[in-house]
């Protein structure tokens, strides 16, 4: 069978300076027209925001993306999307993919709820017909059945969210991208989307999952990737790369701890000094 994604030794740059950022894509760009290609070396202020990623996902394979903010999660899921251009590497989709990646991205805020939902099924190769038919089941999972013919400009980020999934996973699709969206909301709706979530990789659906929520990484992937600045530093099992990568975190903490303590301790010893130099110089001071 083969993979319907495959992400090959990915890497992403980016300047820490915007003047540079847009400096350096004005003449990438140029480069890439001349027909050159980047030698793959850092420039001044440049950092790898993911560097060398690899894995490959089958029909009903799901992964969780986890690390701090900053690691390379985001970056990475919109590369997958094509909305970010890699620097290097590779990346192949063999199937239609919906992604909840930035909340309300891809709806027009001046249509309806309803009408959104139109324009975002025929964006998916939908026919209007076919789009009536999902449209009940669409508009009773979101939960905004009041709210449906309002403009989305006047929702929520709750209502957006619902929306947005809603819209995801009854639009058939084949891969299924998920970042951080499900964070915003009440917990029963979120429960909710992960017991769809579960029906949808029963169904075949390749689900890739950005989530601080460890026990929903456990639950849904099979596996995951634990990035810290860009790179791999774990790669495998849901459970045990969500661990060893709460191990590190628990020791982070010890050691930030830790020297906290011996600067407090530093502090005090050199005021303690400094009073006995005081003594010394002036000789005991008494107070009536």
């Amino acid at each position: 069978m083969k993979p319907i994604l495959e992400v090959q030794h990915i890497r992403k740059k980016f300047s820490r300076n915007s003047n540079a950022h847009l400096s350096y894509g004005i003449r990438d760009l140029f480069q890439e027209i001349l027909g050159r290609t980047d030698n793959g070396e850092l420039r001044e202020d440049e950092f790898w925001a993911v560097d060398d990623v690899s894995f490959h996902l089958y029909p009903g394979d799901s992964i969780a993306l986890i690390g701090r903010n900053g690691s390379g999660k985001s970056t990475l899921l919109k590369m997958i999307n094509g909305l970010i251009k890699p620097d290097g590497g590779r990346i192949e989709v063999h199937g239609a993919i919906q992604a909840l990646i930035n909340l309300g991205a891809g709806f027009n805020f001046s249509l309806s709820g309803r009408d959104n939902i139109y324009t975002s099924a025929a964006l998916m190769g939908l026919t209007r017909k076919e789009t009536e038919e999902q449209m009940e089941s669409i508009i009773e999972f979101s939960e905004i059945e009041e709210f449906i013919d309002s403009p989305v400009g006047n929702y929520s980020s709750g209502m957006k969210a619902r929306l947005g999934f809603s819209v995801a996973i009854n639009l058939r699709p084949q891969i299924l991208l998920i970042d951080e969206i499900l964070s915003v909301g009440d917990a029963a709706f979120q429960n909710k989307c992960f017991v769809k979530m579960h029906e949808l990789k029963k169904s075949g659906v390749t689900i890739v999952l950005v989530t601080h929520s460890y026990t929903h990484v456990v639950q849904i992937c099979e596996q995951a990737i634990w990035l810290h600045k860009g790179k791999v530093m774990r790669f495998g099992p849901s459970k045990e790369t969500v661990q060893a990568y709460l191990d590190f975190l628990s020791e982070e903490q010890v050691d930030r701890v830790t020297k906290l303590n011996q600067l407090k301790s530093d502090n005090q010893q050199s005021m303690e000094k400094k009073r006995t130099a005081e003594v010394n110089l002036f000789g005991a001071i008494y107070n009536d």
